[in-house]
């Protein structure tokens, strides 16, 4: 099977009563957990979650058709202790009535784009202007201090020093 081979990690859960049938393997690459560990204990994948996303979580959990140009994003707390980005996407299984039967989430990790995603803010951080704002406010402030062995410049030009 694909989905078997995938890095992507794929869950099925049906939707009425809410249960995971499937766990890819590739769950034990993107976390550290084997399928087996998230699914043999009941609320394990929940507690997974980052704190701060739990609310999307249950969102995700709990709306079978999420809009695709905008899957949630949430961080998972890995074996290791730390925490993950990914992204999920849903795709809803419909049975013969018409009705969501199953959900399939298809999760990608997003690590990488993350941490790309930071070092671009801080390498906008580090241009040049900012550098440049930065340093005049440092002066700024250091003057300001009164700092005794910086050379005062006065608005008509002369230098005083401070004793």
């Amino acid at each position: 099977m694909l989905v078997e081979r995938s890095h992507d990690c794929y869950i099925r859960a049906t939707w009425q009563p809410p249960a995971i049938e499937y766990i890819s393997p590739s769950c034990e690459r993107l976390t550290g957990y084997t399928a087996g560990e998230c699914m043999g204990i009941p609320g394990f994948i929940p507690d997974l979650i980052h704190p701060d996303d739990r609310e999307a979580f249950r969102t995700l959990v709990e709306t079978p058709v999420l809009p695709a140009d905008r899957p949630p994003i949430l961080r998972v707390r890995r074996k290791d202790g730390r925490y993950a980005w990914i992204e999920v996407c849903t795709i809803p299984v419909y049975g013969n009535d018409g009705h969501v039967a199953a959900v399939e989430y298809a999760v990608h990790d997003i690590d990488a784009w993350k941490e790309a995603e930071v070092a671009s803010q801080i390498f906008c951080n580090l241009s040049e202007p900012c550098l440049l704002a930065r340093s005049f406010l440092s002066h700024s402030q250091i003057l300001s201090a009164g700092d005794p062995l910086l050379v005062d410049v006065h608005q008509d030009g002369s230098n005083h020093s401070e004793k």
